[in-house]
């Protein structure tokens, strides 16, 4: 095992509409400190070295900064990945001796300006927040990594993000287009975007960064590519497959574990999380878990791209047959009709971009 994505709460400060996993100010922290601790020895004990922590939003977490410290004395490695509104003068503080142990800390901005934000549904206030602690975490040394949503019509809104970005000296830049998962589903036609729109705000990004010394322009999941870029160009131009179920895992907030983050029941609906439902980690080890049925059935059914019958049944906007919560490398392996990733393969062909795997 070489990774993991461990949603260490699944409270939030926020409640976007495009969350991909109906977080909220309504959930409670449930797993304890000294539940941390004991995930973060098993992680240890089964190989992990990186680990991705989501939330919810992980810096709401009292705790944290003695998790992290913990997780650090046992020489893991992690992203954060964050709204950066919950972040605090002292948590940095607290969190800068143990800054070599952040791989990046990815903050959400999506827009400069609180009107545009209104769409979002993110308060001014968290907006001010984000941006500030984003120049902190800075000029604290952190490798910062900013990620901004395109929804098809917010191009110029993008560019002005990563130009602000620029000025800043934020390392990295990632703009990811919506998943069809979570409380997103019921926003997709809103926040969804365009192949034509997607590859022209690519190439505006690709010629900013080319103009100027900004942040790195990193791609999002490559898995999605590979296939594609196989087929079409004829050379292996993204080597990666999908590591979930054999080299990550997932742990929810509850405690619950999963082989992918796309199959708990907030992404994937309860009949698909049911089936693939590992079992909860403070009830049994994670080396037990990981040798239920649930990862042996996942492991075998996955090229198939069976797993996902009976679950999410939004459809995808290209062609409106496949199932757009559905697996994004298994199900784009299997049809032509995703335009936008065509075309982002394509365009990639062209152009040199870092790839980062991000949730």
């Amino acid at each position: 095992m070489i990774g993991a994505d461990w949603e260490i709460t699944k409270r939030c400060n926020q409640r976007c509409s495009f969350c991909l996993n109906n977080s909220g100010p309504e959930h409670r922290d449930i797993l304890t400190t000294d539940d941390c601790f004991r995930i973060v020895d098993q992680l240890v004990e089964i190989g992990v070295f990186h680990v991705v922590i989501t939330g919810g939003e992980p810096f709401v977490r009292p705790d944290i900064a003695e998790v992290l410290i913990y997780a650090a004395s046992k020489n893991l490695i992690w992203t954060v990945t964050s709204n950066g509104s919950a972040l605090t003068d002292s948590l940095i503080d607290k969190l800068s001796p143990i800054r070599s142990h952040f791989r990046s800390i990815q903050i959400s901005l999506h827009a400069l300006d609180a009107v545009t934000y209104e769409g979002y549904e993110i308060s001014p206030t968290d907006l001010a927040a984000s941006k500030a602690n984003i120049i902190k975490l800075v000029k604290a040394g952190f490798v910062t990594t900013v990620i901004c949503l395109f929804k098809g019509d917010n191009e110029a809104g993008v560019l002005e993000v990563y130009d602000w970005c620029s000025g800043h000296g934020v390392d990295g830049f990632i703009s990811s287009q919506i998943k069809s998962s979570g409380r997103a589903i019921d926003s997709f036609s809103q926040f969804g975007s365009e192949k034509a729109k997607w590859i022209q705000l690519l190439s505006a990004l690709y010629d900013k960064k080319n103009e100027s010394v900004g942040p790195d322009l990193l791609i999002s999941e490559p898995a999605l590519f590979q296939k594609y870029a196989n087929k079409r160009a004829g050379v292996d131009l993204i080597k990666y497959s999908c590591p979930a179920g054999t080299d990550t895992l997932m742990i929810k907030g509850n405690g619950d574990v999963y082989p992918c983050p796309f199959i708990s029941e907030d992404c994937s609906g309860s009949i698909v999380a049911q089936e693939f439902r590992a079992g909860n980690i403070r009830e049994s080890s994670l080396q037990q878990l990981m040798r239920t049925q649930a990862f042996a059935r996942f492991n075998s059914n996955v090229e198939s791209a069976q797993i996902f019958k009976g679950g999410v049944d939004q459809k995808c906007v290209s062609c409106g047959e496949h199932k757009a919560g559905n697996c994004r490398p298994c199900q784009l392996a299997k049809s032509d009709c995703h335009d936008s990733v065509r075309a982002t393969t394509d365009f990639l062909r062209q152009k040199t971009f870092r790839i980062a795997t991000v949730r």
